[in-house]
């Protein structure tokens, strides 16, 4: 608690400084607030399983708080998220991101580095900018969540196609457990109201691993459909190396597809229903064997006031194993109801 306290003073002594001198025409300071809040409950086990951002079950958790500022000054910048809630990995350590920018007047290059989301998944790391409250298996066991490492973006035909080159210490780490660093790249295409991107993710992943590379394949489209409606498809394909299964070295595949519609009802409501299936043939992703779970989601959202939204949200996952709970609790699926609160400033 003392460590919290003490990185929230010295949080907003940052920002008095920073406001003192953002009186400058070249300089800039952007303050944010968010957070969301959820009640879960699940009606066949006592907690969700394969959940990242809602697994309690029968109580009120708080999913994320977030306090963000982006400094900007001429062409660098620095942007810096501290967060607290159950959507945090530990190995955060509070910490979101934590980003230094450099983007040359009148040039098409933008430099980032430090820690930074990933640049895979369709899905937000804040339920806000999604469709439904709870995320996707792709998102949660197909792709990491974070990078500590540097990237490079260039906008080859400016509004329209972008490609970046990214080198990272692995996954959801500050510093790699191998000596070799993972390697990424997007190509994203964008006109009209419709996007794609082909993301690409390899590297050695396992501790003290040189050889063995992980790696992973994904294409995001998203399609505007008029009126608000909007339709959003993630396919995933993972591979890794060198993996023992029990019957000697081989390679571990996975494979995932998701989609979800956005389905306005009014100006401030909207319906949402999603599908998604993965397939984990040799039980690396999610370290339970292998198995093909499916899920179906529908989520009903609505403003309540500025900044303000309730979401209302059932979801029933299935396996072809007993892979929900444990022991003689195991069963093939599972059904949670939430009702969550999220909150957006400005």
């Amino acid at each position: 608690m003392k460590t919290l306290k003490a990185i929230i003073i010295g949080y907003l002594s940052f920002l008095a400084l920073l406001a003192s001198h953002s009186t400058k025409a070249d300089s800039s300071v952007e303050l944010k607030a968010y957070g969301d809040v959820y009640h879960s409950q699940n009606f066949d086990l006592p907690a969700n399983a394969y959940r990242s951002n809602d697994s309690a079950s029968g109580q009120t958790a708080l999913g994320l708080a977030e306090i963000s500022i982006l400094a900007k000054h001429d062409e660098a910048s620095m942007l810096l998220e501290l967060d607290q809630g159950s959507s945090m990995d530990d190995a955060s350590r509070g910490l979101g991101q934590a980003i230094l920018g450099y983007r040359p007047k009148n040039s098409r290059w933008n430099f980032e580095a430090g820690k930074m989301n990933t640049h895979l998944g369709a899905e937000s790391f804040k339920a806000r900018d999604n469709y439904n409250y709870s995320r996707t298996l792709l998102n949660s066991y197909g792709l990491p969540i974070w990078h500590m490492g540097a990237r490079a973006s260039y906008e080859i035909v400016p509004e329209k196609l972008t490609g970046m080159v990214a080198v990272y210490n692995g996954a959801n780490s500050y510093a790699d457990n191998n000596r070799s660093q993972s390697i990424g790249g997007q190509l994203r295409y964008a006109y009209d109201g419709f996007s794609i991107a082909y993301n690409l993710l390899t590297g050695p992943e396992r501790a003290n691993s040189e050889r063995d590379r992980r790696t992973l394949h994904e294409i995001v489209a998203v399609k505007g459909l008029g009126s608000g409606w909007e339709l959003t498809t993630d396919l995933l394909h993972g591979e890794e190396n060198g993996v023992d299964l029990g019957s000697g070295r081989t390679s571990a595949r996975w494979w995932a597809a998701a989609t979800s519609l956005k389905a306005p009802l009014s100006q401030s409501t909207y319906l949402s229903p999603r599908y998604e299936i993965f397939r984990d043939q040799h039980g690396q992703a999610m370290s339970r064997g292998p198995q093909t779970i499916q899920s179906a989601t529908l989520t009903l959202g609505t403003a309540l006031s500025k900044g303000l939204e309730l979401r209302v949200e059932g979801r029933r996952d299935f396996s072809d194993h007993d892979t929900f709970g444990t022991g003689s609790n195991a069963r093939r699926s599972q059904t949670t109801g939430l009702t969550g609160l999220i909150f957006s400033f400005p």
